[in-house]
């Protein structure tokens, strides 16, 4: 069995052959570090090389070369932009399937931009489109999933609470934590959602639904969600008064909490009440005031 690779904490400590295959698209990133470190100009040159299709680079390179600033985010969806483009004007079709299956994850990434620039069907169909990449298995394929598709939670927040929250009971803890992590208030690396800073009981329904979720990977993104919240209102996350057995999952949730008023006592969640005067409830007594 092939020993799966670690890879270096710093940049400069990356192998000279790693970092190559890498901007070859022959291995995946094994850590955030590598994926930092593609090459995303040149890595756009051999994927279009080795699959007969350097025509299109020009094109592509045009729209970055009209960046003000450049950062792996933004690099991706102009690169995703740009083949989505060739992909419309020349109906190549072959080509967004090898975006989405690409052996390296930053060219699945590209495919998962590529798509969402390329749906204009419903909501649900848009949803349906991205969620092969929240399920990746790679993490920044699962990162870049819900940036992919955040403009559109924006723009139509309920629908999409409404479809996350079946989202929310998949079987896959990635795509349960995707249902989270894409309606951050905040988030990171993309923009907020005014209507969630303001009004973070919208997304109620989500929240009780994965407060007590037996996932590490989620209930990390449900201490960051309920984290964002307490940057825009005041939350109050009380014991639990319900009877029955409280979730050690949740217990977690709670303690996960780092915010600047966070006291940490014995917290266990079982349901959570949104007050409109800004407090986030659980139970009766006060963990985070």
């Amino acid at each position: 069995m092939t020993e799966t690779r670690k890879g270096t904490l710093s940049r400069q400590h990356i192998p000279v052959d790693i970092l190559e295959q890498l901007n070859q698209g022959l291995i995946p990133s094994a850590n955030l570090t590598e994926w930092l470190a593609i090459d995303q100009r040149l890595l756009l040159e051999n994927i279009l090389k080795y699959c007969n299709r350097s025509s299109y680079l020009n094109a592509i390179l045009a729209l970055l070369n009209k960046l003000a600033k450049t950062t792996v985010v933004l690099t991706c969806k102009t690169i995703a932009k740009g083949l989505s483009d060739q992909i419309k004007q020349r109906k190549d079709h072959e080509l967004l399937i090898i975006l989405s299956t690409h052996t390296a994850d930053m060219v699945r990434c590209w495919g998962a931009f590529a798509r969402i620039y390329l749906c204009s069907s419903p909501l649900q169909e848009v949803f349906e489109q991205i969620k092969p990449f929240a399920d990746d298995p790679h993490f920044g394929v699962r990162e870049i999933s819900w940036m992919a598709i955040r403009s559109h939670i924006n723009a139509h927040l309920d629908e999409s609470l409404s479809i996350l929250s079946h989202w929310a009971l998949d079987d896959s803890s990635y795509i349960r934590r995707f249902a989270t992590e894409s309606t951050r208030p905040r988030g990171v690396w993309c923009e907020h959602i005014k209507q969630l800073k303001i009004e973070p009981e919208r997304a109620l329904h989500l929240l009780n639904l994965l407060k007590a979720d037996e996932s590490r990977y989620v209930q990390d993104s449900v201490a960051n969600w309920l984290n964002d919240a307490g940057k825009h209102v005041q939350i109050s996350l009380l014991h639990s008064a319900v009877s029955g057995k409280n979730s050690p999952q949740t217990k977690r949730t709670v303690t996960l909490l780092n915010g600047p008023y966070a006291t940490y006592h014995n917290a266990k969640m079982s349901q959570v009440v949104y007050l409109r005067r800004g407090y986030f409830f659980i139970g009766q007594q006060v963990i985070y005031t």
